[in-house]
């Protein structure tokens, strides 16, 4: 018996016919069930994969049950004598096994053994669609997304003596026939009734007879003449075969470069705006930099006003005095070092808006790292009238006074969540503070000189303490 499923199939039952090998008129053997004696069936694949795996028989509530691997039924001993309902295992089917499983089922009492030789295909011949094969549209023809065949309904090609037709609905459409004449940029037809104009942007294409394979983009028709770009290479004459496709091309000059129009999007700007005549004092370096760039001007639309403030923080001048020599060198102060304007008057040599350098500027040598001031120590430094800060020569009390509760107030300075304070203050506490409940197995211990208790410890008798709460 020869049959043929798709490979990797699940949940495949088949119907096989046993014969009654006691009998000579090819009836066929009733009353087999599942465990009938002697009852056993095998399968395998073939080639290297070869080798018998035995299949365990199973039972079926009836012979229209769902699939169950192994099952076995009687399908009607009376009307269908000799014929079973056989579920194979999902394994028997699996793909990369080979072409072929074989199965076998024999034993039992008056049975003729029973071969069945199942197909494993990679396609689905019971797929009237595609034949299971993702690789073609799972779409009926001539519906959308399906594979493409001749005839006029959706989806299909127009096919007439053996050539596809397009018609005007198609993309790109286009028109052909035999010219009549042909100049050194034109093409007649005088067989056409063309609309005037409609066809430019349009590509005309010889296809054969005299000046073929030339192709030209129609700026402008006529009913019969048909203008192009630029020159025929070799003029058309009555033997040209031409086509016409629609389309938008741009039209090109005799050296295949587009023409553009007139540039619009911007007033006051074309293709050919010059620079503004200020650029032409511009250098460029070697090294592509740009040279020679001494003032800094405010723009008002594209004109450079004049009289604007600028300076050169290099070896340039403002004024009668070098700007990088109105800049003091770092001084040392005791162990700091600040950057302060040069003493002398600057008043004249430098714009207003560069003299507030001088009261708000603070710098330090390479050498040095400051980290800034936050907080309530920012609030107390004084400037003095040099804009230096020093906390060495002349402490300000405030600042310093500040910066050292900054220090015990930092967080998680001892442990996660204890600072210096507390843990000075729980240290203070259970040392020299009053001590209450001792002997209880709760110990208090109060801050120094206040009844606030600082340190709550659970004490056994031995002394030892198991618990603190700080508070």
């Amino acid at each position: 018996m020869k049959l043929s499923i798709v490979a990797a199939a699940t949940s495949q039952s088949v119907n096989v016919f046993i014969l009654d090998s006691s009998k000579t008129d090819g009836s066929g053997l009733t009353g087999l069930v599942y465990n009938s004696a002697g009852l056993v069936a095998y399968y395998s694949f073939t080639g290297a994969n070869a080798g018998s795996v035995a299949i365990t028989l199973a039972t079926l509530a009836a012979v229209n049950s769902a699939w169950s691997s192994g099952g076995f039924k009687e399908i009607d001993s009376t009307n269908m004598p000799g014929w079973y309902r056989l579920d194979l295992p999902n394994a028997a089917l699996a793909s990369g096994n080979g072409r072929v499983v074989s199965a076998h089922l024999k034993g039992a009492t008056n049975m003729a053994p029973l071969p069945l030789e199942i197909e494993l295909t990679g396609w689905d011949n019971q797929d009237g669609v595609h034949g299971g094969m993702s690789a073609l549209p799972n779409t009926a023809c001539t519906r959308n997304a399906s594979l493409l065949t001749s005839g006029s309904g959706t989806d299909q090609l127009l096919v007439s003596a053996g050539k596809v037709s397009l018609v005007a609905s198609d993309s790109p459409k286009f028109y052909s026939g035999t010219a009549t004449a042909g100049g050194a940029s034109t093409l007649t037809d005088t067989g056409q009734a063309w609309t005037a104009n409609a066809l430019a942007g349009c590509r005309v294409k010889i296809t054969s007879g005299t000046g073929a394979n030339q192709c030209r983009v129609i700026v402008s028709n006529t009913g019969t003449v048909l203008t192009v770009d630029r020159a025929w290479t070799t003029n058309p004459d009555a033997t040209s075969v031409y086509t016409v496709l629609e389309g938008d091309s741009p039209k090109t000059d005799a050296n295949l470069a587009v023409t553009a129009g007139t540039v619009s999007d911007k007033t006051g700007y074309s293709l050919t705006q010059a620079f503004p005549a200020n650029f032409a004092a511009l250098g460029i370096t070697a090294g592509g930099h740009v040279s020679n760039v001494d003032t800094l001007t405010t723009y008002t639309g594209n004109t450079p006003q004049t009289g604007d403030g600028y300076a050169i923080l290099n070896n340039g001048t403002y004024g009668n005095s070098a700007l990088h020599t109105q800049i003091g060198s770092p001084q040392q102060v005791g162990t700091k070092y600040a950057v302060t304007l040069a003493s002398t008057d600057v008043t004249g040599n430098l714009p207003a808006d560069l003299q507030t350098i001088k009261t708000q500027t603070v710098t330090c040598s390479a050498a040095v790292t400051i980290e800034p001031f936050v907080g309530s120590v920012a609030a107390a430094l004084v400037v003095d009238t040099s804009g230096r800060v020093d906390l060495v020569n002349a402490p300000n009390a405030t600042a310093l006074n500040a910066a050292a509760d900054a220090l015990l107030d930092r967080a998680n300075a001892i442990e996660t969540g204890i600072t210096p304070r507390l843990a000075w203050r729980y240290v203070a506490s259970t040392t020299v503070g009053v001590i209450t409940d001792a002997g209880t197995g709760t110990e208090i211990y109060a801050g120094i000189g206040v009844a606030t208790a600082r340190v709550t410890a659970t004490v056994d008798a031995s002394g030892d303490r198991s618990a603190i709460v700080l508070s």
